[in-house]
């Protein structure tokens, strides 16, 4: 049986083939900002499933300052759009106006695109202002699936869902410093170091294969952002050469010659 996601999917799916020509056109005749929004606008009823007329507001105003796109549901504003021209290349420097007007309006969700590349982003209300990548897209893609799963989240079925706090969830829980907690945790060392001594017959303390996983397996990156501190071994200083004991000075005999102790 199809399930209601599969369903929705395979909606998005089956109308992103339509506008994937209109798209890869725009590139190549390098389409400027206001053709790429007016591209957009069309996909956000066409694609996503909003009420361009009701549910998409262009130019939302946000203290004297203008926001391209405003997503809009039962009188709550859901996430903001940025739009840029579709020859540039997305960077955050472009979030910096529309996370402004985010953070003026309570809003934690900023789409950022180009037309062709989507991508999704977090803001969390701290201090300072914590702006996370959470998903981005490539619609024009030989393999669409990260693009029609991103599209979905950010379409009127998944906002009403909550599927964008969802997905969010989910990615800070398997994130990287969780992931080395766990494989760092006692439990799973026990029963790696049981695996170790029966394939090898090395016995390790729970500290040493502790060790032997941070400054071999993992990155430093990847344990530091886990609260993990990466020492480098100590190196060994070169000594230096012991000096030579100088010569013996000449002493003068009674009888006035030279001659050496």
């Amino acid at each position: 049986m199809v399930t209601r996601l599969e369903k929705a999917k395979a909606a998005i799916r089956q109308a992103l083939r339509s506008y994937v020509p209109l798209l890869e056109r725009g590139r190549r005749r390098n389409i400027n900002e206001a053709d790429t929004s007016a591209r957009v606008y069309d996909m956000l009823g066409d694609v996503l499933g909003y009420d361009k007329y009701l549910e998409a507001t262009s130019e939302y105003r946000v203290r004297g300052q203008y926001v391209d796109y405003a997503i809009k549901v039962e009188g709550e504003v859901k996430f903001f759009i940025e739009v840029k021209a579709v020859g540039v290349t997305l960077n955050p420097n472009h979030l910096r106006q529309a996370t402004t007007y985010a953070v003026d309006e309570g809003v934690e969700w900023v789409v950022l695109t180009n037309g062709w590349v989507w991508q999704l982003y977090h803001i969390a209300f701290e201090r300072p202002i914590n702006v996370q990548l959470v998903a981005d897209a490539d619609l024009l893609a030989k393999d669409q699936t990260a693009a029609v799963d991103l599209l979905y989240v950010i379409s009127r079925e998944g906002i009403m869902r909550d599927e964008a706090a969802k997905y969010w969830a989910t990615k800070l829980a398997l994130s990287a410093p969780n992931l080395v907690k766990v494989l760092l945790s006692e439990g799973v060392l026990n029963k790696m170091r049981r695996e170790l001594r029966q394939m090898t017959g090395q016995r390790l303390s729970p500290e040493e294969l502790r060790a032997l996983l941070v400054s071999q397996v993992l990155s430093a990156e990847a344990a530091e952002a886990a609260g993990i501190r990466v020492t480098s071994p100590p190196r060994k200083r070169r000594g230096r050469p012991p000096k030579k004991a100088p010569p013996p000075l000449p002493t003068v005999g009674a009888e006035g010659g030279a001659s050496e102790r």
